[in-house]
């Protein structure tokens, strides 16, 4: 540290008191690790003068700072990076402030500080990235008997101790190989996250569509009601159908026929109520004919 404008200095650690720690116009200060104030004062006349602080600025040894845990899982990122420097050189080539780093190994940055008489370079401390291997989610869906019902096997590739199901319905489930039932239908895109004993977790995702046959689907247009019947009178509902030729057959519990209603064309909509005043308490069966095709309900009379 060099100070002009006399022809005597001392130096001192105090703005007052104390002794000199050196004189003449310049003093050498080793080994600083921090920011530190020196004061020099003219020592050329009798009394010295009020000591003016000469402040010493010191880029410390570069810190690295990372945006999380060094430990990551196969497909995650870290970013790194240090304080504003002049230029940078990370020891994986890149020349920026900040890196985001995928790959496993030791990183460090050499900066280099130039300008207010500044020239110098100094490299960081090593930071070890650890990548941990993740798993890799898959299964399979597969319709059962009922159109409605899927089962679903998980077939993921790795070490598994968790299993996570959104069936896209608002249900969810935590078994490996579940199977769920659905309400109405759609297509749904069904999520499985899986947790592998590193910690490590992996999503897929696929769509699954209840398709119904021309039968299942006239079993939901059809319904019949009150259950039990009121008064030996049941209406029966027909929503969304279309049909050239409908017709309906009301059955004992053997089959035999009880009577018979001929609907003709149906478009859209139908309703009819039936009035068997003559039947027993019992089980009875409406076989609902549409086009060709057959639905049978139950029906109870009190």
């Amino acid at each position: 540290v060099t100070a002009t404008g006399a022809s005597s200095f001392k130096w001192y650690k105090n703005f007052t008191g104390g002794e000199p720690i050196a004189t003449g116009n310049q003093v050498t200060i080793n080994n600083l690790l921090k920011d530190t104030t020196l004061y020099v004062s003219n020592a050329a006349a009798t009394y010295e003068s009020v000591r003016t602080p000469a402040n010493i600025k010191v880029k410390a040894k570069p810190e690295i700072f990372t945006s999380r845990s060094t430990t990551l899982c196969e497909g995650e990122e870290i970013s790194m990076s240090v304080a504003e420097a002049t230029s940078y050189l990370w020891s994986n080539g890149a020349t920026t402030q900040s890196i985001a780093v995928t790959e496993p190994g030791n990183y460090s940055v050499e900066v280099i500080y130039t300008g207010n008489g500044l020239d110098c370079q100094t490299d960081s401390e090593t930071i070890g990235i650890t990548v941990l291997p993740s798993p890799v989610a898959s299964f399979t869906a597969e319709a059962s008997t009922n159109s409605f019902e899927f089962n679903f096997t998980d077939i993921s590739d790795g070490t598994i101790t968790n299993w996570f199901w959104n069936f896209g319905d608002g249900t969810t489930a935590s078994t490996q190989n579940p199977t769920h039932s659905y309400d109405n239908v759609d297509t749904y895109d069904v999520e499985l996250t899986v947790t592998a004993e590193n910690g490590c977790q992996n999503k897929v995702s696929q769509s699954v569509s209840i398709i119904l046959s021309d039968e299942e689907k006239l079993a939901k247009a059809i319904s019949v009601y009150p259950v039990p019947a009121e008064n030996k009178t049941i209406t029966i509902k027909l929503d969304g159908v279309s049909a050239r030729n409908a017709s309906l057959l009301l059955m004992d519990s053997r089959g035999s026929n009880i009577s018979s209603y001929e609907l003709g064309s149906i478009d859209g909509s139908f309703s009819k109520t039936i009035t068997q005043s003559t039947l027993k308490a019992g089980i009875y069966f409406l076989k609902c004919t549409i086009d060709g095709n057959i639905v049978v309900k139950k029906v109870s009379i009190d």
